[in-house]
């Protein structure tokens, strides 16, 4: 018989507002309910503050991002390895 593989992770969701030099990120649950929001540095090390932080409330199923130029690009990728984007 196959084992059967359960989580007891929730599903979440995210959406991060990128600017220049920082990045604003909030966290919902499956209902949309939000369960916090923090503000992380546009860097390296703050972009994997940022998905650390995300994955610390749940499984994510889908991280949006907005951004005006290409303030984006530095979270963009690393989130696209770990979960899909909307």
């Amino acid at each position: 018989m196959a084992a059967l593989l359960t989580t007891t992770q929730p599903i979440i969701v995210a959406g991060v507002d990128a600017h220049k030099d920082t990045h604003h990120a909030v966290v919902l649950d499956g209902n949309g309910v939000r369960l916090a929001d923090r503000k992380f540095p546009a860097t390296l090390a703050g972009y994997q503050d940022l998905l650390d932080w995300i994955a610390s409330f749940g499984i994510p199923d889908r991280v949006g991002i907005e951004s005006t130029g290409s303030f984006a690009s530095g979270p963009s990728g690393r989130v696209q390895r770990r979960c899909r984007m909307s």
